[in-house]
């Protein structure tokens, strides 16, 4: 019966009409209701807290799950309902949600920052993971990462994205293997940091070539790598800008 009111629209678009398909009718948050839910995406305000009320103890919490779960809400819908449940997850070890829904968990703060959820997350949604740190960078900083579950690769794309130096610094601290600084990204601090303490051989030519166009406390930088580096410059007959032999 539940299936042919919606089908054919006749119930009312509410909430407890949602409420009560999903929990009387024996088939969750199925297409039916999922489509049900689509043509009015934006109109439903659920509380989390009422839910308990009206049905029962931990109703909420099942309507919250298949919310997260379900693959047949649309974009609109998923934002919206799950905006207005306003929880989180304090552990989070769900498969199977496409990588846009996943970004809409992330961006809610639905996800929780912490060490055991990062592995999740890189295991089961690669595509994922870089969102997932910099919506929660101070915490990956000065929480989450440590010796045990720092990635070099991961900390390369971090140093690329829009977050703060002070992130990229401190990520850094935890590898003393060579990074290349020759990323037009990167700003002079981050720049700076990697050439004193990450210094990559092969980087000699390109810092040589672009010597003029760096800011002067690169430039004091590259020198002493130059004055350091003389025979090898020499040996391989690497361009040297005038400026730099004065």
């Amino acid at each position: 019966l539940w299936t042919k009111l919606l089908n054919y629209n006749l119930v009312a678009y509410s909430e407890i009409n949602v409420l009560q398909y999903f929990f009387s009718s024996g088939n969750g948050l199925d297409k039916t209701l999922a489509d049900f839910i689509n043509n009015r995406g934006d109109s439903f305000n659920f509380i989390y807290s009422e839910i308990d009320d009206e049905f029962e103890e931990g109703s909420g919490s099942k309507f919250f799950n298949a919310v997260v779960k379900s693959k047949e809400l649309n974009l609109e819908s998923y934002t919206n309902i799950l905006k207005s449940l306003n929880r989180i997850y304090s552990s989070f070890n769900i498969e199977g949600i496409s990588d846009s829904k996943i970004d809409i968990l992330i961006n809610q703060g639905i996800i929780k920052m912490i060490p055991e959820v990062l592995l999740f997350i890189r295991e089961h949604y690669p595509n994922n993971t870089m969102n997932f740190i910099k919506q929660n960078i101070s915490k990956y900083i000065g929480e989450v990462i440590s010796e045990e579950n720092f990635d070099f690769d991961e900390m390369c794309k971090i140093l690329k994205i829009d977050v703060d130096d002070e992130y990229k610094v401190s990520l850094m601290e935890y590898t003393n293997d060579p990074i290349s600084a020759i990323v037009d990204v990167y700003s002079d601090v981050v720049k700076a940091y990697i050439l004193r303490n990450n210094f990559d051989n092969n980087d000699i030519p390109s810092l040589l070539e672009a010597y003029t166009s760096y800011a002067e406390e690169i430039q004091i930088i590259v020198e002493d790598i130059a004055r350091n580096n003389i025979k090898e410059i020499i040996d391989n007959e690497y361009f040297v800008p005038v400026d730099l032999c004065k």
